[in-house]
């Protein structure tokens, strides 16, 4: 089966920020990229612009065939270009992220994790998330589990499962659910100079 490693390239404060998809399929293959790239955009441009600071931009995709993990990964921009988020607002310090959670009804490789940052000060109330922030992180999550419905592509989001020296995906199982936490969350290498 083939997969493909898609990694949203944005800006934060003019500071690079990831996020690492993986999707497996029978039309996980580089042929269909351009509408991944255009979809992964489309989701959180639709779902998280609202809440999302102006120092927030999103402006490509690394795509990268990982059936040829040898081949180097391809940037693919956006059809409808990059784009920033809607809120002057002030910004919540960098390090402070939410944390959606997908899980696969599976045994491991069963989870994984997606921190993110850029949100407003208003996205936050009393130490929690506010249940519209919540709501469209919900909506986001539900969008990227239904990519393959969506674009009628035989596709799916994975957890992958990876050979002994972490090169090739051998397997991985379809992520079915996603939870947001509440509470943000803090990822270390949010701090402006420190990682990605």
């Amino acid at each position: 089966m083939p997969y493909l490693m898609l990694t949203p390239k944005m800006r934060l404060l003019n500071q690079e920020v990831r996020n690492v998809f993986y999707i497996g399929g029978e039309d996980a293959v580089v042929a269909y990229a351009q509408q991944f790239v255009d979809y992964i955009s489309g989701s959180y441009d639709n779902r998280l612009a609202l809440v999302l600071s102006d120092e927030f931009s999103f402006y490509a995709c690394d795509v990268r065939d990982m059936t040829s993990p040898s081949i180097p990964a391809v940037e693919y921009i956006p059809t409808g270009g990059a784009w920033s988020g809607d809120q002057t607002a002030d910004l919540l310090p960098t390090q402070i992220a939410a944390l959606v959670t997908f899980k696969a009804q599976a045994a491991p490789p069963n989870r994984t994790r997606k921190y993110l940052a850029g949100f407003y000060d208003g996205a936050c109330d009393g130490g929690f998330w506010t249940s519209t922030l919540q709501g469209y992180l919900t909506s986001w999550a539900a969008d990227l589990l239904g990519m393959g419905s969506a674009l009628s592509r035989a596709v799916s989001l994975i957890a992958p499962g990876w050979d002994l020296d972490h090169t090739y995906i051998v397997g991985g199982n379809i992520l079915s659910t996603a939870q947001v936490s509440p509470v943000p969350a803090t990822q270390r290498r949010r701090r402006i100079g420190v990682g990605i």
